[in-house]
Parts: structure tokens; sequence; C-alpha cells
């Protein structure tokens, strides 16, 4: 994927470079939680409290708005005007914004309250930042 991410900009396919960017920040996330997920489902620990959930999905939706409120103020003036590099690192910083909620969620799959909620959050944040990037892309 990485090497999909680097000729893509060197062809300059800057679209193409930023969504790849993005999803490869969201891997890095997303992929280590599918197998701790898993490992609580199995071991079944005692589901959370509805005060717990409620916790765990609003930072989690706290979180991705600090990141995409961050990128937002980064590229705020004008899209086009930024570098092609600053435009890859915006698109990696969006990658966690998806992504933490992703990773929260996974962590609690043995409380079905708790990991709806985090993968709801997951999910706007992962369209609202795939937007962001449509908008980094336009030239």
């Amino acid at each position: 994927m990485f090497d999909g991410l680097l000729q893509a900009h060197k062809a300059g396919d800057h679209k193409e470079a930023l969504m790849r960017a993005y999803h490869l920040a969201l891997l890095v996330l997303a992929v280590p939680g599918v197998p701790l997920g898993l490992l609580y489902w199995f071991t079944r620990p005692a589901p959370h409290t509805w005060v717990i959930a409620l916790v765990l999905v609003g930072v989690s939706a706290l979180l991705a708005a600090g990141v995409l409120e961050k990128v937002r103020r980064t590229v705020q003036a004008s899209p086009a005007a930024l570098p092609v590099p600053e435009r890859l690192t915006a698109a990696l910083q969006l990658g966690s914004a998806p992504g933490v909620p992703f990773l929260v969620g996974c962590s609690s799959f043995h409380d079905g309250l708790t990991w709806l909620g985090c993968w709801a959050v997951a999910l706007m944040a992962y369209l609202l930042g795939r937007q962001r990037i449509l908008d980094l892309s336009r030239k």
C-alpha cells in the first residue's frame, strides 16, 4: 500500500495519493484492534455499565472531532495553496479520526452498546475525513 502511495504521488495523481495515505493511517490503528477485540470477545469480560459505554463513545467522538478540527484549521484558507507534502501530512492525520473510535470499539466487542456506538462514531468520522480528503485533492 505504501508503494502505491509513492507511485501515485510520483505520477501526479494527488487524489489517489491522498486517499491511500488516509486509508494507510486508518489501517495502522484498525488492524491491531481486530485481534484485540476478538480476544476480549472470547474471554467475555463483564459488559460495561451504560455510564462507561457513554463515556467511551463520548471520548471517541471528542477525539475524532479534535483531529478533524485540527486539520480543518490547518487547511482552512485554501487547500489548493498547500504543498503536496503538507496535504499528505493532513491525510495521514485525518486517518486517525476514524481510527481511534474504531480501535476503542474493537476493545469493546464484548459490549454491544459501546461497540456499536464507537463504530458509528468511526463511520461518521471516516465519511467526514473522506470528504476533507476530496476537498484537499481539488486544485
